[in-house]
């Protein structure tokens, strides 16, 4: 009886998601079991480390709102519920990444190579500008970053106008400044990159 209190106690004190003590005795007591339930669900040893870790994660954001009732159902039934939901998650992604590789090498294997030098080129121009992006977007105001993405969702100056409130003129001084900057930081990249 002693061992299924001190479990419920952890389970109430782990609700306080900053209780760090407890967390490390949730990892050290329920860890080796979401490593064996994954394993059982078929994950590769590789990836049962990253599992586990999205379990704890998960866990950790659910606990405040869980409630232990044993006569509903086991605190060990809910975690090993949460291993399966990420696992089927992550094998899943894993069958989306395998598809896409597949369908790019049987798209590449037909590509010929002025088709593939396009399609380099288009990516490398899509990575540069996200690049350029990234690095000059905290040089302007939220409402210019605002503008800035509706215009790449194919909006028109008037409508980001109305829809955020501004003058239509202020959107195209937005949109000049973040333009003229990007070219320049393309360049930078392109120069320094190519």
């Amino acid at each position: 009886m002693e061992q299924f209190e001190t479990r419920a106690s952890l389970i109430l004190r782990l609700k306080d998601n900053q209780d760090g003590k407890s967390w490390e005795q949730f990892v050290k007591s329920y860890r080796p079991y979401i490593c064996a339930v994954a394993r059982g669900l078929g994950v590769l040893e590789t990836d049962v480390d990253d599992i586990a870790q999205k379990v704890i994660l998960k866990a950790w954001e659910k606990l405040p709102d869980f409630n232990y009732d044993r006569n509903i159902g086991r605190f060990k039934n809910w975690l090993a519920q949460i291993t399966r939901n990420i696992v089927m998650t992550f094998q899943r992604s894993l069958q989306r990444e395998h598809n896409k590789l597949q369908s790019l090498q049987e798209n590449s294997d037909g590509l010929s190579d002025i088709e593939f030098e396009h399609l380099f080129e288009k990516q490398w121009k899509i990575t540069i500008g996200e690049m350029a992006w990234e690095n000059v977007k905290n040089r302007f105001s939220g409402e210019a970053i605002k503008c800035f993405e509706l215009l790449n969702e194919g909006m028109k100056n008037s409508e980001i106008a109305l829809k955020l409130n501004l003058k239509e003129n202020t959107v195209a001084v937005y949109k000049k400044r973040i333009i003229s900057l990007l070219q320049k930081e393309i360049i930078q990249l392109e120069a320094s990159l190519s």
